[in-house]
């Protein structure tokens, strides 16, 4: 039996949409309740994505408004931050090289991610609306682990 499985699902906060990821395939999007099998999330070369999972940290995050998510994937060696934009085409743009950990700097803000950068394991916040060639704002000079709130 050929059994698909979803991993890192991920309801939108308005509980009509959900993100997801299939095991070996990529990223998908369905509607919530009334569908069973999502539509593919593509870059703008028709290419698929897949959302690193991690053990420690929720990846694919939703904006408050239920309009927009951010994720982040491993390729070629390196981490890419992509923004999803519902009813957007391409749907999934990059939004940063090099970065990993994101998430939005507020519940009530849907423009602002913060983030880890590989190359300098410094803290970063970037506005979505920026463009991947765009630097992000240096927010805090030291290792992720020292940001982390304590839960």
């Amino acid at each position: 039996q050929n059994i698909e499985k979803f991993i890192l699902p991920r309801m939108s906060p308005d509980r009509a949409k959900i993100l997801y990821a299939l095991e070996g395939d990529g990223l998908y999007i369905m509607n919530y309740p009334g569908e069973t099998v999502g539509v593919a999330v593509t870059k703008v070369d028709g290419q698929k994505i897949m959302p690193v999972t991690s053990q420690y940290f929720r990846n694919i995050r939703w904006s408050y408004d239920s309009q927009k998510a951010i994720l982040w994937s491993f390729e070629n060696s390196s981490y890419f931050i992509y923004l999803f934009t519902l009813n957007a085409n391409p749907p999934l743009t990059l939004l940063q090289s090099g970065g990993r950990y994101a998430d939005w700097i507020n519940d009530t803000n849907a423009d602002t991610i913060i983030f880890r950068s590989e190359s300098s394991d410094a803290i970063f916040i970037k506005d979505v609306s920026e463009s991947s060639s765009e630097e992000p704002t240096l927010l805090y000079n030291a290792p992720w682990a020292q940001l982390q709130p304590r839960q």
